[in-house]
Order: C-alpha cells, then sequence, then structure tokens
C-alpha cells in the first residue's frame, strides 16, 4: 500500500513516522508512507498557498492551483484522493477497512479558513472525523493512517484486532488481567473457568450491554426483524436476542412476565434491560426451534394444528396464583394464562415439542374460551396474510382444534 499525505506541514509527521504500527509496515515492504509538501506547488518567491478569500471576510483560503498541482503530482490510476473536511462523512470502522483496501491512499490536509471550493472537484471523497474544529487536517490524516495501517496484514498479531470495538458492530467486552483481586473488586468467575464456548458467550453479551450503556446508536446499523404486536427491533446474535422498542406498558409488562414465568414455561431468560432515551432495550437468552410461520409447520395443516393446540394447553397448564396479572382476570372462573399476541413468530416449536414462546407484551389471564377464539382468530388472520406466501390457505379446522384442547 502507499500513503500520500498533502501538507503545508509535512514536519507535524515526523514522529508519527517513528509509531510502531507505520515503521513495522514500511521495513517489512508493506507500505510506502510519503509527505508531499503543498508549498512545493506554489508559484512566486514566498511560495504563497493562500489568499484572502473574495468578497471578504476572515481569515485565509488554500488556493486551488497550488493544491491541485500537489494532487495531480502523486496521483495515477490506482489513487483514491480524500480531503480532509467537515463536510465529509463521519469516518468509522467500515471506512477504515474500505480505505486499507486502496492501492494508492492520498491525504489532502487543508488548513487556514479552509480551501477554495473548486478544490473538491480533484479529489474522491471527502471525510470528517467528527464534528469539532481541528487547526488543520493533519491530525486527521493522522488518525485515519493509524487506523488503516493496522487493519493491514502482519500489522497486529493474528486475531487481536477481531473482537474490537467496532469491528462486530458493537463496543468491546471488557478486559481484565492480574491480580485476579484488587480492593474488593474481583475477575469475573467465567474468565477463570477455561471453558472457551462460556468465556465466547460471555464476552458477547457484555460487549451488546457495554454498546447499550454507552453506545446504542450503532444498533441503527445492524440487520434487525420484527415479531408481533409491539413493532419492535430485533437483533439476533449467537447466543442471545436484543429486542428494541419504544417504552409502553407492554414493554414494561414482558420484563415482568419473562421475570415470573422463567423456569415455568421455555421463554427466554432476561439478561439484561435499560430504559434510555424513550426506548427499551431487553437482552434476552436465544430459544431453540422454528417459528410457527416456518413453511415446514405452516404448510402442514396436521402439524401446525397441533403445535398450535399443543402451545395453548402450556400455557394454560401454568399455575397463575401468584401471576402478576392475576387481578386482571379476578372475575374470570377458571381463569388461565393468556399469552395475548399468540400469533405464528410467538410459538417455537421443533419435531416433537414446543420449544418456546416470544413476545410476551400482552400477556394477560383470561377464560379458556375466550383464549381459543382469540388464539384462532389470530392463526387464521396470519394465514391467509403475510406468513402465506400468496398461497391461499384453508381455514384453521376450529372442531379439530378444539377436540386437541380437551
Amino acid at each position: 500500500m502507499k500513503i500520500s499525505v498533502l501538507t503545508i506541514f509535512p514536519q507535524s509527521f515526523d514522529s508519527f513516522r517513528e509509531s510502531a504500527v507505520l515503521s513495522r509496515a514500511v521495513k517489512r515492504g508493506d507500505l510506502d508512507f510519503q509527505c508531499i509538501d503543498i508549498r512545493d506547488f506554489a508559484e512566486g518567491s514566498y511560495r504563497a498557498v493562500d489568499d484572502s478569500p473574495y468578497g471578504g471576510g476572515p481569515g485565509m483560503v488554500m488556493r486551488v492551483d497550488t493544491v491541485s498541482r500537489a494532487i495531480e503530482s502523486v496521483r495515477d490510476k490506482d489513487s483514491h484522493v480524500v480531503l480532509l473536511s467537515p463536510r465529509g462523512k463521519v469516518y468509522d470502522q467500515k471506512t477504515a477497512h474500505r480505505l486499507s483496501e486502496e492501492k494508492h491512499l492520498v491525504l489532502v490536509c487543508g488548513h487556514y479558513e479552509g480551501l477554495d471550493e473548486r478544490v473538491r472537484s480533484y479529489v474522491d471523497e471527502e471525510i470528517s472525523i467528527g464534528d469539532y474544529i481541528l487547526t488543520g487536517g493533519e491530525l486527521a490524516a493522522q488518525i485515519i493512517c493509524d487506523s488503516v495501517l493496522r487493519l493491514l496484514p502482519k500489522s497486529l498479531r493474528e486475531g487481536s484486532a477481531e473482537d474490537e470495538s467496532f469491528e462486530t458492530g458493537l463496543l468491546e467486552y471488557p478486559h481484565y488481567t492480574h491480580p485476579a483481586e484488587f480492593e474488593g473488586k474481583k475477575v469475573p468467575d467465567v474468565l477463570l473457568s477455561g471453558n472457551d464456548a462460556k468465556i465466547r458467550t460471555w464476552r458477547q453479551i457484555q460487549a451488546i450491554i457495554e454498546t447499550i450503556k454507552s453506545r446504542p446508536d450503532l444498533f441503527d446499523e445492524m440487520k434487525a426483524e420484527s415479531i408481533g404486536l409491539s413493532g419492535a427491533k430485533v437483533i439476533m446474535f449467537d447466543s442471545s436476542v436484543l429486542k428494541i422498542e419504544k417504552i409502553s406498558p407492554q414493554s414494561r409488562r414482558e420484563v415482568q412476565a419473562l421475570t415470573w414465568l422463567e423456569g415455568k414455561l421455555p421463554v427466554p431468560k432476561v439478561i439484561y434491560h435499560e430504559e434510555k432515551d424513550g426506548l427499551s432495550y431487553l437482552l434476552m437468552s436465544r430459544l431453540k426451534g422454528r417459528m410457527l410461520c416456518d413453511p415446514k409447520i405452516l404448510h402442514n395443516r396436521n402439524r401446525l394444528t397441533k403445535s398450535a393446540a399443543a402451545a395453548l394447553k402450556m400455557l394454560w397448564s401454568v399455575d397463575i396464583s401468584d401471576c402478576p396479572f392475576r387481578d386482571e382476570g379476578k372475575d374470570i372462573k377458571d381463569a388461565v394464562l393468556s399469552h395475548g399476541d399468540f400469533c405464528l413468530p410467538n410459538i417455537l416449536a421443533d419435531n416433537s415439542s414446543i420449544t418456546g414462546f416470544l413476545d410476551w407484551g400482552y400477556c394477560t389471564v383470561s377464560s379458556k374460551q375466550a383464549d381459543i377464539d382469540t388464539c384462532i382468530e389470530s392463526l387464521e388472520n396470519n394465514l391467509t396474510g403475510c406468513f402465506s406466501d400468496g398461497t391461499q390457505e384453508l381455514p384453521l379446522d376450529r372442531r379439530t382444534f378444539e377436540e386437541l384442547l380437551k
């Protein structure tokens, strides 16, 4: 890789050249790093690179003729020219990866009040390192160089960058080293266990929690799904699920229901919950099984009917004497636990049984008959709606379904 930095202060890169990542890359022959003094392309004995702005105003503006000559002196067919500018897209790790693939990266450092607007026609893109002002682009160029160079092969020890902040879209998990206990604060037991699988799971969960606490905006860029009535954003991880939705009575009810149902039904375990800036972040364990809307179940009417009936019977088997929502059914004879949103994506099954229940924001108590009616209506709406794949599905056989519930 070749990096050319265009600047009016090349001396500001003297110590940067000695930094470990850059110097190692140069010694290995993986990097050709050069600083180009823009003043060398200025005309006249004073080598002026700037002039007063047309129309008046404070400060000085870097001249387009001088800067363009500097750019063209290093540009070739493999060059990608970047102007460090507050107008640019804010720099992130994805951009660092993209720039690390370039054969020749040219970084143009502005200074003074700015650059002549016409300079922009000589660059391929503009990048900002944040919403604040620096005296010049030199520090920004060094930041970009450092973040790009560490992504080159052999720059770091193998695997050392894989779990770093932003590489997976998350912040990095917490780190610990000796001593194992300091002033009463202990290293988490799992890190001392020697169980690699448990350590990997713990680290991913902690990375998610750290991101919720400090940078929840990072979840906006992640692939998400939505289930049930809540309209929540659901992000799937290896062993956990993060549900993000607006704070509502339903979001709080779900946490309450899942906490109460742990050990009573196959439901996700609440790992972490936080309400922040109007949003609820609920991190839960990930359950195994297929949703009932999976084509292998959906298009097998006999299996679908039996699975739905089995799920309803499991719900009714729960002792609701200590249910936090018991008062809602105090006038109902033989009240039973009701999921409240009994639709196909919210029920999981395998080849032999129901494996889980999702989306508990509408959990309540109800009569069996009312629950049956709601369940059949919900399932039939699903069968003729978005899960039908355009196939005209027959209505659920109510008589068969009710017989299975006896």
